[in-house]
């Protein structure tokens, strides 16, 4: 079994603090109605088109623009339920409490059972956590997945089973995010940390591949049946690349239409707001590698102003206070603001103090469960380095939130024995 208590005592303290999440996620889808816009209504419209059995599509179009992975959740969703904003939003609540159970496994087997209940109580009532399940979108969904991901990495008893899991829960997290086709990549890095050895992390890292890209397989089928192209999951990172590496690009989202020589324009679908998405995939890549090779210092500066825009910003949850049915905004949209501001403040201190905490215990040889502070460092890294390439926005930090709580509680735990030790 995946949660293993001993007594009555413990199991009624993590299913308290599951119920008392969920209250909270039901009483803000209760009274914030969200309504989805931008991506998150082309989320929705695409699993609509499924519904319909008119295949995956986009302004009228069949698409492989948006990834289709949170739309296939959302398809099965709507199956049993009809397309109901709010029955994807139940949805969410409950990935979000199954969240919080993986996440207590994982901070109970590398920490134990007091640091698991107090990382598990604050996710649960961590605002961006809250108000994402209001909006549809690819946060709660993924960021679950993202989760038991975790969980499966550092509990790899089988090897081979292990490897199978990992790269099918890979396979779905690529159909919602395209950039974890190479997130195999940090699992090579773990296994040669863990394995001291190459023959091992190199077999793992072929296996894991090769059922990763069996699991999307089908959808990368139907790209080329569909578009006589090879494309394994979206054709929207020729655009990404190109709207963030670019002369005019501010290190965040901007309309093509600002950029100097906007080489979509050209393609544009005259009858509607779509363009021939194969063709700016494409000339997008093109553009911003060329971009990118004539300018080195320019990437190098707009890739820090991304890492700033995503890292250093706080997400006020826009998304889910903005756009309401009501046709309002959330009244206490402010303060919810303020209060995120001030939590990323604090994570931003904690996280630096643990960086220097763990580099300090490396040193002197005090670092007990290497392989978990290696996988929050290599995740952090990670998603650094996909944002410092692309695009720049609070919202992208959201995955990685629980490994933060991780990080920050194990300093203050830290922080708390060294004081105690000294009086």
């Amino acid at each position: 079994m995946i949660l293993k208590l001993k007594n009555i005592k413990d199991l009624l303290i993590i299913i308290t603090i599951i119920l008392f999440s969920l209250l909270l996620r039901l009483l803000w889808i209760s009274k914030v109605p969200t309504v989805p816009v931008s991506d998150f209504l082309q989320y929705y419209n695409g699993a609509v088109s499924l519904i319909n059995g008119t295949g995956y599509r986009i302004y009228g179009h069949i698409s492989a623009y948006e990834p289709v992975g949170y739309s296939l959740f959302l398809w099965l969703i709507f199956f049993f339920f009809g397309c109901s904003f709010m029955a994807a939003k139940i949805a969410n609540i409950i990935l979000s409490c199954f969240a919080l159970v993986f996440l207590f496994c994982i901070a109970k087997n590398n920490f134990g059972k007091k640091f698991a209940y107090v990382c598990t109580f604050i996710y649960g009532i961590l605002p961006l956590n809250i108000v994402y399940t209001s909006v549809l979108s690819t946060e709660i969904v993924f960021t679950t997945l993202f989760i038991v991901l975790m969980y499966f990495l550092l509990n790899r008893k089988n090897i081979g089973t292990s490897n199978i899991i990992l790269g099918i829960l890979l396979g779905f997290l690529t159909l919602i995010k395209p950039y974890m086709m190479i997130y195999q990549g940090v699992i090579f890095l773990i296994d040669i940390i863990n394995f001291k050895s190459l023959i091992k992390p190199l077999k793992n890292f072929c296996v894991i591949t090769i059922i990763l890209l069996l699991t999307i397989s089908p959808w990368t089928i139907r790209n080329y049946i569909v578009f006589h192209k090879f494309i394994p999951v979206s054709t929207n990172g020729g655009y990404n690349l190109y709207i963030n590496n670019n002369p005019n690009a501010v290190g965040a989202w901007r309309n093509p239409s600002k950029i100097k020589g906007n080489l979509i324009a050209k393609y544009k679908d005259k009858n509607d707001n779509f363009w021939n998405e194969v063709k700016v995939d494409e000339e997008g890549k093109k553009a911003a590698f060329n971009w990118i090779i004539k300018n080195p210092y320019d990437f190098l500066r707009l890739g820090v102003k991304k890492v700033k825009n995503t890292f250093l910003t706080s997400d006020s949850g826009f998304w889910s206070t903005d756009y309401l049915s009501t046709g309002g905004k959330f009244k206490y949209k402010k303060t919810l603001q303020l209060i995120n501001k001030k939590i990323h403040l604090f994570t931003l201190i904690f996280m630096i103090i643990y960086f220097a905490l763990v580099a300090f215990k490396s040193i002197t040889g005090k670092l007990e469960n290497a392989k978990i502070h290696a996988i929050i460092i290599l995740n952090i890294l990670f998603f650094l380095a996909i944002t410092f390439v692309f695009e720049g926005q609070p919202r992208y930090l959201f995955p990685l939130w629980p490994i933060f709580i991780l990080a920050v509680v194990y300093t203050i735990k830290n922080l708390f024995s060294m004081i105690y030790e000294k009086l």
